[in-house]
């Protein structure tokens, strides 16, 4: 049977902290799938300009990996400390300049698929080592919440 709690800090021989950065990124899947089903991109397509935006708002699957592709983003962007933010800003900058040369391509949709893929492919795994990164600090706020201070 799990412990009481004592305090804020165990539930069942766990932190909460823990518990609760457990339960979000369970529900990371959740978010993402929910996009999935959308077929908007994280753009408004009335607003959409240039040959890339309009080639990812005339094809769902583009516009369905462009949307995953922003939610995980968020994601890992609300896990991340200050300077993984900025190092994350910056990789997504120099993505969305590597991103916008498909509209030099012959078929941009076509261009923009592997490209998209990629980009998706590489935040996913980034995942994992940010929820790491925030379970061991929240972790080392449980085990000394004075020196958190």
């Amino acid at each position: 049977m799990g412990r009481a709690v004592v305090g804020q800090r165990d539930v069942g021989g766990r932190s909460i902290g823990r518990a609760i950065l457990v339960g979000a990124v369970l529900a990371l899947p959740v978010t993402v799938a929910a996009g999935a089903a959308r077929a908007e991109p994280s753009f408004d397509c009335k607003a959409a300009a240039t040959p890339v935006e309009k080639a990812i708002c005339a094809d769902a699957k583009l516009a369905d990996a462009d949307r995953e592709i922003a939610d995980t983003y968020k994601t890992l962007q609300d896990l991340s400390g200050t300077a993984d933010r900025e190092r994350l800003r910056t990789e997504q900058r120099a993505w969305l300049a590597q991103r916008n040369q498909c509209a030099a391509a012959p078929s941009p949709g076509a261009c923009l698929g592997p490209v998209l893929d990629a980009r998706h492919t590489a935040l996913s795994e980034s995942v994992p080592k940010a929820v790491a990164a925030l379970t061991a600090t929240v972790d080392g706020i449980a085990a000394d919440p004075a020196g958190a201070a």
